[in-house]
């Protein structure tokens, strides 16, 4: 039976761009919420998300994402967390560091690997996951474990933040080919001691945050910048092709044209002098 429509994320993709590779760093931050649309109450869940937060590199483990300590609330009630990450401890949130449960039937939700990855091109793209269908080879993960109820009815919605950073330096050896690194997360919602939940029903849905390099802007740029170049071509050979066809650029007609010029020049010298003959 569903209790839960969720996770949802609060934005279901992110984009964010980095200006250098070298020495940047970018934080941003994933939202899941759970809520109960079923008449029946929920006295506890728990919502378990995995992090891909470092990639095995010829033997040796790079860390490119860092977590602070997540924060959530239901009904006005901070909710407690458990993470096997080591995190950031700038927010008054109570982390408890430790294993975290295993997993029990799940039904998955959202796109798939593959849809999320043909949006970009796969060349230029890096892909760190946590699924069982993991792209990059090596990709380590962490999971945060967040314990909450009781849901009594659907304006009970219970949101989880996870606020996180990249440190794209720690990418630059690695594939330094690729400008364009996703990282996607995957929550499972699951009820934990309802009766009639059918046998730890859960629910999964997984939440890409997308960064983009300096070198994917770039190339959009030289695109306009060829398209402006070609455009200002064709204008001018139309506007040379109008002006060769007036015989603009024939010595004969331009001097006819000089002819002509100096000949009224001459009429309108001459006519005052004519007027005051005759006075």
């Amino acid at each position: 039976m569903k209790f839960f429509k969720g996770p949802t994320s609060a934005s279901s993709e992110e984009t964010y761009s980095y200006i250098n590779r070298t020495y940047g760093k970018a934080t941003f931050q994933q939202v899941y919420k759970i809520l109960k649309y079923d008449i029946s109450p929920i006295q506890r869940a728990k919502l378990t998300v995995n992090i891909p937060t470092s990639v095995a590199i010829n033997g040796k483990e790079v860390k490119f994402l860092s977590l602070y300590a997540p924060e959530g609330s239901l009904a006005g009630q901070s909710i407690t967390c458990q993470s096997s990450i080591d995190t950031i401890m700038d927010n008054n949130v109570p982390v408890v560091v430790g294993d975290g449960d295993k997993k029990k039937r799940k039904r998955r939700e959202v796109s798939t690997v593959d849809e999320q990855l043909s949006k970009y091109p796969a060349n230029r793209t890096i892909y760190f996951n946590c699924s069982s269908e993991s792209v990059q080879e090596g990709t380590v993960c962490g999971s945060v474990t967040c314990d909450f109820g009781p849901l009594k009815n659907i304006k009970n919605t219970a949101e989880i933040r996870f606020k996180m950073i990249l440190d794209i330096s720690e990418l630059t050896d690695y594939k330094p080919d690729k400008d364009i690194v996703i990282v996607s997360t995957s929550g499972t919602a699951q009820i934990v001691d309802n009766v009639v939940s059918s046998g730890g029903y859960s629910h999964e849905v997984s939440v890409p945050s997308v960064f983009i390099g300096p070198s994917a802007e770039q190339s959009i740029a030289i695109w306009i910048i060829i398209v402006a170049v070609i455009c200002g071509i064709l204008l001018l050979a139309l506007l040379a092709g109008g002006l060769y066809k007036l015989g603009f650029f024939k010595r004969e007609k331009k001097a006819m044209l000089m002819e002509e010029k100096a000949k009224q020049n001459a009429e309108d010298t001459a006519e005052p002098l004519t007027t005051g003959a005759q006075t």
